[in-house]
């Protein structure tokens, strides 16, 4: 008798990709453990991604992108043998604990012929924020090659099975992680998919085809920071009855984000999440917003019944998965918010012990949590720092977390306690480690240290512009005959060259020339001092508290005002500040006030005599400036000596802020206040308000009105901006560069401003601003800064247009008046342009 050989299950592993070579390797190792078969379709790489996949054995196939995920993704099903299809993107992988038992698993769907689909739980994270749970969902990643399942959609496609005779079966057995939803990729793939999404929308013929699209383009909208589009088609998806098979709520989620994120009352809110709760009554996600809502408001009674509420709803939930049920999991992202709040309510009732329950059941749901943390250890600092550390070393690993536990508990903890964290952490400076320890002898050599290794930089990029090719390429090669070098730079640089060369190299470089340029210290420093090149700078702290600041002023022939405005810069009561100064004066007024000044480390004089015009004394700061934030302070403003004090730490402290600024205050040329006539944005006794950046965007472009204030009186993190003020203008503004700044920053972000003036506008005739061209030619690009954001659909819809737009044409109304104004020389151009926004309103001059 013939036994036929059972045959063995085939697995085969699917990805399309383009440029993947970051995530695809950790696909490859992922799948290589359970998949007989990996397929990779490429469509458009042009880094490692196919070589990476290749040299990991896995089946390489092209596919010529055609805007289209569904018809790629299909193309590599057809490449597949395999009897079930896991497909997981390049940035997905499964958890360790599913791949011990994923074919175990298999085996068991492939006995039952009628399974075809099986949902696995896909939990988003944030790798860029320690692995921080964005959301999570039920997702079909794993299906029979059958060739009537395949995806369909050519933006967030769909599997799709034709004939329907399958079970979709879920699995919480198997988990997978999306790392795809880290802050800086999110945009990208958002904007990628709006245009795909326009594309369908296009092409949809019916109502009901559009409503399928509502909830994509909810999340397209919410992604992109458009939160009352986002608002809308989560609304329009909620009303015409879509339903998310594995997403439960998530449009209520979404709902609720946006109208937070676009400034909505609390009472709207409190409404979305009571009609939230009333259609999903067992979702815990809506009580626990609920009750941080009451928390904010200070109602602790209320927010403790809806935590605790919260509470017992997410153990009924736990209870039903160890059942096997499978549920959608949204209160996963949330769930240490509810330690959080019990343990803070709980901690200012004085029952530290209670307290100190629910933070540390926090930290293990989410160990990162910095709030916790610190919760945590304000319920035990009266304990030894040895007996601390045995209770965090329970949570966490020295090595791998050491970075954290020390930022997080910063200006917290003993300093004990932070030296042995910040040990294991090579980002801590030594300086910052000897003062942990007492060491302050230590902390002054490494400090000097620092300091030469500064100068040395500093001045090697100063000579390297001065140098000629020949010189530069002796000082990269010490073995280079250095006999045929000129003259001339030897004279000119010595001082510089002694500073940065090696010693063994110095020998070799100063016996080839005649030795008759020798140089004291004290002339070295007067030389230097005449290049207008410093050969020190600042002790930077390596603190996340303190982020570097700089300070930057450009001055031009105004000695007297400019020293009131560097004045001001020194006084700054915030501990972490580099000054730096370019200087492009016609006299030498300034250079010689700046020798007062010539021992304070903190300033970077720059005598930038080359520079012909504004424009060239404003680029150097791109290359100067080190700071994580910037500080623009023109030459005749005068700073709050707490301004950075307040500001960094309210930009630290609050990652949705892009931009911080404090109502205005106006002086006169001998520095007294002039009478308040700006526009108020906080007439109570609060002392800052939150506005968001799109209402704060649509504001100043409605009423053509800077509300925010003038360069000096704004901080910001470099990295927020991508048009920088480097050339005196921003993206081709001349006049109003500082509000184009502003509404850029405000796509990133939100807009915080304190009641109190922390920076003083000096108003005087000398001003560039006060000259009619200036004026005029500020009117002509108001007019194309709204239409260049009316067309990108930002801040504005039709009636802002048109209201700012009329800001502009009633101004016009009296300037044209004004004789000064008709002598200006661009005041034709400024007519014509005034005279078609009253043809573009249905105005005639009157």
């Amino acid at each position: 008798m013939k036994i036929e050989a059972k045959k063995k299950l085939r697995l085969s592993a699917c990805v399309i990709v383009k440029n993947e070579a970051e995530n695809l390797p950790r696909w490859l190792r992922c799948m290589a453990q359970v998949a007989d078969e990996m397929i990779v379709v490429d469509t458009g790489s042009q880094d490692d991604t196919v070589a990476l996949a290749e040299a990991a054995g896995a089946k390489v196939f092209h596919f010529q992108w055609i805007n289209d995920f569904a018809a790629a993704k299909n193309y590599a099903l057809e490449q597949a043998d395999g009897d079930w299809i896991l497909f997981l993107d390049a940035d997905e992988y499964f958890s360790d604990e599913s791949l011990k038992v994923l074919r175990q698993e298999m085996q068991r769907y492939q006995r039952d012929k009628k399974a075809g689909v099986i949902l696995c739980r896909l939990i988003n994270i944030d790798k860029e924020n320690n692995n921080k749970i964005v959301d999570t969902m039920l997702q079909s990643r794993i299906f029979r090659n059958l060739p009537n399942i395949r995806f369909e959609g050519c933006v967030h496609e769909r599997l799709m099975n034709t004939k329907g005779n399958l079970k979709m079966l879920s699995n919480s057995k198997l988990v997978i992680y999306h790392t795809g939803y880290s802050a800086s990729s999110f945009q990208k793939k958002a904007k990628r998919n709006m245009v795909l999404l326009q594309k369908r929308l296009k092409q949809a013929k019916t109502q009901k085809e559009q409503d399928r699209l509502a909830h994509f383009m909810m999340d397209v909208y919410h992604s992109l920071g458009d939160y009352e589009n986002a608002i809308k088609y989560a609304r329009r998806a909620i009303d015409n009855g879509t339903k998310l098979v594995g997403m439960e709520g998530y449009l209520y989620e979404i709902l609720f984000s946006a109208s937070q994120s676009a400034g909505r009352s609390r009472e709207e809110l409190f409404a979305i999440l009571e009609e939230a709760m009333a259609a999903y009554p067992e979702e815990a996600s809506f009580v626990i917003e609920k009750g941080y809502l009451l928390w904010q408001a200070g109602d602790f009674a209320q927010a403790e019944a809806c935590m605790l509420q919260a509470l017992k709803l997410r153990r009924e939930f736990e209870r039903k998965v160890a059942d096997g049920v499978m549920l959608t999991d949204n209160a996963l992202r949330i769930l240490p918010e509810i330690y959080h709040v019990l343990g803070d309510i709980a901690l200012q009732s004085g029952d530290k012990k209670l307290a100190a329950e629910y933070f540390f059941q926090g930290l293990q749901v989410y160990k990162y949590h910095s709030s916790l943390l610190r919760g945590l250890y304000s319920c035990i600092d009266d304990s030894e720092p040895a007996d601390i550390i045995l209770l965090l070393n329970s949570l966490y690993s020295r090595q791998e977390d050491g970075r954290f536990i020390y930022r997080a508990l910063k200006g917290y903890g003993p300093k004990k306690l932070l030296l042995y964290y910040a040990g294991a952490d090579d980002a801590v400076s030594p300086v910052e480690k000897f003062l942990l320890a007492g060491r302050y002898d230590g902390a002054a050599v490494a400090a000097a240290e620092n300091m030469r290794n500064a100068a040395r930089q500093l001045a090697c990029y100063a000579v390297r512009r001065q140098l000629s090719e020949k010189t530069v390429a002796a000082i990269e090669d010490p073995e280079r005959d250095l006999s045929s070098l000129e003259e001339k730079d030897w004279q000119n640089n010595r001082a510089m060259l002694e500073l940065i060369l090696p010693e063994a190299y110095k020998k070799i470089a100063f016996s080839s020339v005649p030795d008759r340029f020798s140089m004291t210290g004290r002339s070295i420093s007067r030389s230097l001092q005449r290049r207008g090149i410093r050969t020190w700078t600042n002790v930077y702290v390596a603190d996340s508290r303190y982020p570097l600041v700089s300070i930057m002023i450009p001055t031009y022939n105004r000695p007297q005002l400019f020293e009131k405005t560097l004045q001001s810069a020194l006084a700054q009561t915030y501990p972490n500040v580099e000054i730096l100064v370019t200087d492009n004066s016609t006299n030498e007024e300034t250079r010689l006030l700046m020798e007062k000044y010539v021992e304070d480390v903190r300033i970077k004089y720059f005598r930038n005599r080359e520079a012909g015009c504004k424009a060239d004394n404003f680029r150097p700061f791109e290359k100067l400036a080190r700071g994580e934030y910037l500080q623009w302070c023109m030459d005749d403003d005068i700073l709050h000596r707490d301004k950075l004090k307040i500001m960094a730490q309210a930009l630290r402290d609050n990652a949705n802020v892009s931009l911080v600024t404090s109502q205005r205050a106006f002086i006169d040329m001998d520095g007294n206040l002039l009478p308040e006539d700006s526009v108020k944005l906080i007439e109570d006794d609060a002392i800052w308000r939150c506005y968001r950046g799109l209402y704060a965007g649509r504001h100043i472009l409605s009423y053509c009105s800077n509300f925010i204030g003038e360069p000096s009186a704004v901080l910001f993190r470099r990295q927020d901006l991508h048009n920088h003020y480097w050339g005196a203008d921003c993206r081709g503004y001349k006049t109003i560069s500082d509000v184009a700044m502003w509404l850029e920053l405000l796509t990133k972000g939100d807009l915080l401003m304190f009641r109190e003036p922390l920076s003083y506008y000096r108003r005087h005739a000398g001003q560039e601003g006060q000259q009619p061209e200036v004026v005029l030619l500020s009117r002509m690009e108001w007019s194309r800064l709204l239409d260049e954001y009316m067309a990108q659909e930002i801040y504005l819809d039709e009636a802002d247009y048109r209201q700012g737009k009329m800001a502009l044409w009633q101004d016009y109304q009296q300037l044209r008046e004004r004789t000064v104004m008709q002598q200006a020389g661009n005041f034709a151009e400024y007519q014509a342009c005034m005279e078609s926004i009253g043809n573009l309103l249905g105005r005639k001059q009157e």
